[in-house]
């Protein structure tokens, strides 16, 4: 029923981000359709210039009247009576207490992983989980291992291999040569993180490491894709040096990273949690509910937003306990 509804609801979502103001790549001929570009598996991608897209959706929700409230770390969950009512934190800076009282309230977090040396994992504390779990919500799926992943080895530059891939970058061994034809080759480099890690495991274990990712082949063309889809980690790779003066100058080594065990907040199908008035979407809920990275994020998102709405509508009105 998940994947039913994800399905359905991702291009009514897609025509309301587009109105918006998100903009997507489109074909050069100029009839305004959304163009699918090469990324890792079959079938071409729907791309969106990132920090655009969250820009888009901030003006478009404070367009809307909604209040945003910036800078404040949110800690805990307010409750009463095993009903959520709010949640409280405090500012990052000024160090001030904030308490946010609500008839819903929607946990959008992000996941958590296993902390090993993959880019990123400073900062995936799990704290929307931990504040879910002291509520007294049900969290699952911590026993579920997703597929592995695999990352620059050295420079802490997560996010954009399949960008990088699509655009034709590709990975060779220690010895300059291209060895994912010789295992996948119809989609080579694209091919899905399972089948990519197992034969980064092959060849160390014929002896063929490092293993590179080579992206200095791209041309113009696709190093300004680059730039307008993935500017964080071409900004990076520029920081260190092994992109100059437009160009990757050098290849980059990458590694597998661990399989990731993501735990998630249980939800039905509206992505309610067993908690009344909390909801949890994207991937702070179970990996089982939500079907795929960002589209998701947005359709679980978007799901829960209308049901919390809904309650919120019949819902009595009820204090947080004065103790909490």
């Amino acid at each position: 029923d998940m994947i039913r509804d994800h399905l359905e609801d991702s291009y009514r979502l897609l025509a309301d981000m587009e109105r918006w103001g998100v903009v997507f790549v489109k074909d050069g001929d100029g009839n305004g359709k959304i163009k699918r570009l090469a990324g890792r598996g079959k079938y071409g991608v729907i791309t969106f210039f990132s920090t655009q897209l969250m820009d888009a959706l901030r003006q478009a929700a404070q367009a809307a009247g909604v209040q945003q409230v910036n800078r404040v770390h949110v800690t805990d969950l307010l409750s009463r009576e095993g009903r959520v009512l709010g949640a409280a934190g405090f500012h990052t800076r000024s160090g001030d207490w904030y308490m946010f009282e609500a008839k819903s309230t929607i946990i959008a977090t992000g996941s958590t992983w296993y902390k090993g040396i993959c880019p990123g994992q400073r900062d995936t504390s799990g704290d929307g989980f931990g504040m879910a779990l002291r509520a007294g919500a049900e969290l699952t799926g911590n026993d579920n291992d997703m597929t592995a992943n695999a990352m620059p080895a050295r420079i802490d530059a997560g996010p954009g291999m399949n960008k990088f891939v699509g655009e034709g970058g590709i990975f060779v061994n220690r010895h300059g040569e291209r060895f994912m034809e010789n295992y996948n080759p119809t989609l080579k480099e694209r091919s899905g993180l399972g089948l990519l890690t197992a034969f980064f495991a092959i060849e160390a274990k014929l002896g063929n490491t490092p293993i590179y990712l080579d992206l200095r082949k791209l041309g113009r063309d696709s190093m300004d894709r680059l730039h307008q889809v993935i500017p964080l980690p071409m900004r990076m790779f520029e920081s260190v040096g092994a992109i100059q003066n437009g160009r990757f100058v050098d290849r980059i080594e990458w590694s597998s990273a661990a399989p990731v065990g993501r735990p998630g907040i249980w939800v039905e199908r509206d992505m309610r949690t067993s908690l009344p008035g909390l909801w949890a979407c994207g991937e702070a809920a179970t990996a089982a509910a939500v079907v795929t990275g960002l589209a998701a994020a947005g359709t679980s998102g978007d799901r829960a937003g209308r049901d919390a709405a809904s309650y919120a509508r019949s819902a009595d009105s009820l204090r947080p306990d004065p103790e909490q």
